[in-house]
């Protein structure tokens, strides 16, 4: 896109075909406006000409104190040798979201405060200041916290503020976060936490997950976070201590790990995440569906119900009718849930009366609808 100059007509300021050098704002708002004009000169692209107007004229309407403020951090980022764009013309966005779109009740004397430490503190680079300004822009304009070709990470509702004690935070409490790719996305509700924009890190302390994108209702399976973090960059994320609902087959909460990442579903049956890992490496469930027990470890790819082997040993499979064992499977991976369960490597062992027949590798699948099994 070809540079094009800035024509402020309304201000009656000639600007000249090119910047120029200003080494330092003037602490004097009846000559700051030209001087920032000057700075400009044709950096700008032809889209971000009507936001430097605008703010131009925001800049004459504020109030003396805010004008200060404006030009002292103005002088900030010409010290550490910020450009035109994308440093001031983001700067000067952000202000507009902040005073034209009436949005300091967010916690804007906590951003500027925040701002100038971080613009005041050692080793500053450029690429950090482009990446704390793009994150307030983007938080304050559509609640994104991180957003690139392949991902976003935003919240559903504007419900944050900007803090500020040694570096500034973004502290946000019960909303929904999610990270969107393609055409699927993952979702923590109920969450609390906050942002670091120096290091695009979340930290989480409380949140729920539902297993609702793979077909399970969220009133029947659920896990309860806290204490967890995500790196805003990846589309994937893990958390330990989380705390598992699933009445149908635990009567009680069950601890874990829980790791979710977006994936394109397009099998419910196939889905990976999101992946549920128990502390405790062994069950017993009596009946888990008409007639069959199961003994080993548990965990939850997606919506279904895996079986493992526990220390070396098989997870065992027993089918019952009329309270006499009929079948017996061994593996160290069952997948199982309300519908069909099945192994890919299964001893099997028949019981006929007082004998039986088995075999040692064998495709199990097991319909519970019709109490069918497939060998």
């Amino acid at each position: 896109m070809k540079r094009a100059l800035i024509l402020l007509i309304s201000l009656n300021l000639t600007v000249p075909l090119a910047s120029q050098t200003i080494t330092e704002f003037a602490v004097d708002t009846a000559t700051f406006v030209q001087e920032l004009v000057t700075f400009t000169g044709t950096s700008l692209q032809s889209d971000e000409i009507p936001d430097f107007d605008r703010f131009i004229h925001l800049f004459d309407s504020l109030p003396y104190e805010n004008q200060l403020e404006v030009i002292a951090v103005s002088n900030l980022m010409l010290h550490l040798k910020c450009r035109p764009r994308p440093h001031f013309i983001k700067y000067q966005r952000v202000m507009m979201e902040f005073f034209l779109e009436d949005k300091t009740s967010y916690g804007y004397e906590e951003w500027l405060k925040g701002y100038r430490l971080f613009l005041t503190g050692e080793g500053v680079l450029l690429r950090a200041i482009d990446q704390w300004l793009s994150l307030s822009l983007s938080l304050l304009k559509e609640n994104i916290f991180y957003s690139t070709n392949t991902i976003t990470w935003k919240a559903a509702e504007p419900s944050f503020r900007f803090r500020t004690e040694e570096t500034m935070t973004v502290w946000f409490e019960d909303v929904t976060i999610a990270c969107y790719s393609g055409r699927d996305f993952i979702q923590i509700m109920d969450a609390s936490g906050y942002i670091d924009p120096n290091t695009l890190i979340w930290t989480g302390s409380k949140g729920r997950v539902t297993w609702e994108r793979v077909g399970m209702p969220a009133t029947e399976m659920y896990a309860l976070l806290s204490d967890y973090r995500i790196n805003l960059k990846t589309s994937t994320y893990s958390a330990d201590s989380v705390i598992l609902h699933y009445p149908a087959l635990f009567e009680s909460e069950v601890l874990g790990r829980l790791v979710d990442k977006v994936t394109l579903v397009k099998n419910l049956q196939q889905a990976k995440y999101p992946q549920f890992v128990s502390y405790r490496n062994s069950y017993t469930i009596k009946e888990f569906a008409p007639g069959v027990n199961y003994r080993g470890g548990l965990s939850i790819e997606g919506a279904n119900l895996l079986g493992s082997g526990v220390e070396g040993e098989p997870a065992i499979l027993e089918i019952f009718s009329d309270d006499t064992l009929r079948t017996r499977a061994e593996s160290y991976r069952f997948a199982m849930n309300a519908r069909f369960i099945r192994s890919p490597h299964t001893l099997v062992t028949i019981y006929f009366g007082k004998d039986s027949i088995y075999h040692p590798d064998l495709v199990f699948g097991y319909d519970v609808a019709s109490e069918q099994m497939r060998l």
